[in-house]
């Protein structure tokens, strides 16, 4: 809780409702004493009526605050006959437990607010750290297990901060209150009930440490459970076609089991800690009963006004200081959520954009110079020393096996990754020079998975851009070939296409992501073509629209069928991350034997690159 504190500070984002919180709990804390101080009285008329129709002494005569309370409360009855004195005493005593009800109302209305309004905001940092995270991050992360983290751990905080939030003042100021007026009744009885306080916490330290070791044990049970239930039904199609359903069951069962296993200890733990504190309160209340109450029948030390509501006051500070320990267990929890939220937290974003220079056109060429590069993960490099430039509306196609390391190369270029060695150059521009808005906005991206949100196609098409003309956005759904699958859609432009756009054909996300791309019309296109396979129909549109699409822009094509490198003008062999030979596709079925042999292969296995 430390840890999140850090990060969303209460007392600097909401002072107003902090103060409205802590004098709600003030005024609460208040009534909530004068509600138990009214109980002797009531009891007094009740059973010693005689005592309570005696006239009360003076309020001057009497010295010590305990004893001028007293008074004025006999005062504030006033009267003689007990039966007169008995209604007046109820009354009070709804009136002063209403006031002190709605003003626990208002601590919990102002809490609430608070408590919403952080998670609120913890969950925006966290989403917005997520997002400003560098592309190999994810690379590393499961995403079940970063979806979790968002939810999972912060709904944890959430029920470990409003329990906290709630007790933290409120408990131990009603814990200070009473208990002076414990003292002040008698500290003799006050002295011998603290001998077996200690034991509260023992209890509650000993169930804390092992609440923090559980709870941190769950969340990452539950973030397994995550990535597992996102890749069991993001491949649904893959479960289904090879049958798996009941293997899938098997795995998110254990999964589930585990979660369930550790769940019970922690909360039968944590519900340890109530009827053992229960157990000690109810062995000080004992002790006090059985030497108070003796001395009390001997006229030794109070009288019998002063016991009931010593009594009264005991049985209810009990509650408050089971209270105050169970700050601690809710800490505890809270903190292994907060420990594994702290570990995305720290780690470091992106790294800050040092570029001060904005290009918004391509005039030149992009250079590749001795450029090499490697993945954290791993120790071997995927680029070697790569010299290549390519010339403004120039269409290059790399092409080479599984792992040659095309698609990383053409990453480099936005700086999804930073090579190790070597630099890449815009139009002669360093793009580590370049800030990262305006390279980006140099490149669109045609992936070979296209992905889609689970938004409207308008929304896909004009992603990432504000105030699209509809005549514009018209225009490039006709030149991606998209305009008459999208007026048959139930709902045309308005139609959400689902997650990942499954309400459409593969031939269909295509088209989309093409209309996406001319929309943006960047001069710098990274193409990245479709391994699956495609009727022939979708397939002459598709071709259609990228020779639109390629018209008059720098474009990169990462290869996978020969098909697309009829549209280049040059090829880039790459072989274990080097540039093996390049040249057109006649000069290279000439002089490169590797080129060669690749062709009847992208012919037969699309999936190849």
């Amino acid at each position: 809780m430390i840890t999140y504190l850090k990060f969303i500070n209460p007392f600097q984002r909401y002072p107003m409702q902090l103060v409205g919180t802590a004098l709600c709990t003030l005024f609460y804390v208040s009534f909530n004493a004068i509600s138990l101080w009214l109980v002797a009285p009531v009891l007094t008329v009740i059973f010693q009526p005689g005592k309570a129709a005696a006239t009360p002494v003076p309020l001057g005569d009497i010295g010590g605050w305990y004893e001028t309370a007293k008074a004025w409360t006999w005062n504030l009855i006033g009267g003689s006959d007990p039966a007169n004195m008995l209604p007046r005493l109820c009354i009070t005593l709804i009136v002063v437990f209403a006031i002190k009800n709605i003003f626990a109302y208002g601590q919990m209305h102002f809490v609430s607010f608070v408590e919403q309004r952080m998670i609120r905001d913890l969950r925006r940092l966290v989403f917005e750290h997520l997002a400003r995270q560098p592309y190999s991050f994810y690379d590393k992360r499961p995403t079940g297990e970063l979806m979790s983290n968002i939810m999972n751990d912060v709904n944890v905080i959430s029920v470990a901060f409003q329990r906290v939030f709630t007790q933290v003042v409120r408990d131990p100021l009603t814990v200070l209150t009473l208990l002076i007026l414990l003292i002040s009744i008698s500290w003799q009885l006050t002295a011998l009930a603290a001998i077996i306080v200690p034991l509260f916490g023992v209890i509650y330290r000993y169930t804390g440490q092992s609440l923090k070791r559980k709870s941190g044990r769950i969340q990452a049970y539950l973030g397994e459970m995550s990535t597992h239930l996102q890749e069991a039904i993001s491949g649904a199609r893959v479960v289904k076609a090879f049958g798996t359903e009941r293997h899938e069951i098997s795995r998110f069962e254990r999964r589930n089991a585990e979660v369930f296993r550790h769940s019970l200890r922690l909360v039968r733990l944590d519900r340890l800690a109530q009827p053992l504190s229960e157990t000690i309160g109810v062995m000080i209340i004992a002790l006090v009963l059985l030497i108070g109450g003796q001395q009390v029948l001997s006229g030794q030390l109070l009288d019998a006004e002063d016991f009931i509501r010593y009594i009264v006051l005991l049985f209810s500070i009990l509650a408050p200081i089971r209270g105050v320990g169970g700050i601690h267990n809710n800490l505890q929890v809270g903190a292994a959520a907060g420990t594994r939220l702290n570990k995305i937290l720290s780690e470091p974003p992106e790294a800050m954009d040092t570029g001060t220079k904005e290009i918004t056109t391509l005039s030149k060429d992009i250079v590749f110079d001795h450029v090499s590069f490697r993945y954290e993960t791993t120790p071997d490099w995927i680029l070697k020393d790569i010299e290549l430039t390519i010339r403004r509306n120039e269409k290059i196609a790399l092409v080479g096996r599984s792992g040659s390391g095309k698609s990383t190369l053409a990453n480099l270029i936005p700086r999804f990754y930073t090579p190790q060695q070597g630099r890449i150059l815009i139009d002669g521009v360093l793009t580590d020079e370049i800030t990262l808005r305006s390279l980006r906005r140099l490149v669109s991206t045609v992936s070979q998975d296209v992905f889609l949100f689970n938004e409207s196609v308008r929304y896909n098409i004009a992603y990432g851009l504000e105030c699209v003309d509809d005549a514009r956005l018209n225009d490039v759904i006709r030149q991606a070939q998209a305009a008459d699958f999208i007026a048959a859609l139930p709902h045309g432009l308005d139609t959400v296409v689902g997650e990942r756009g499954t309400q459409l054909s593969g031939g269909q996300r295509q088209r989309i992501a093409i209309a996406r791309a001319l929309l943006r019309n960047s001069p710098l296109l990274i193409f990245d073509e479709a391994t699956s396979s495609l009727d022939s129909e979708s397939e002459r549109l598709i071709q259609r629209a990228l020779e639109l699409l390629f018209h008059d822009r720098t474009v990169i094509i990462i290869a996978h069928r020969q098909s697309s490198i009829r549209f280049a003008d040059r090829v880039v062999v790459l072989d274990k991350g080097a540039v093996a030979a390049q040249g057109t596709h006649q000069e290279l079925l000439a002089t490169s034997p590797l080129y060669k042999n690749l062709m009847p292969l992208y012919e037969q296995e699309p999936s190849l690159g």
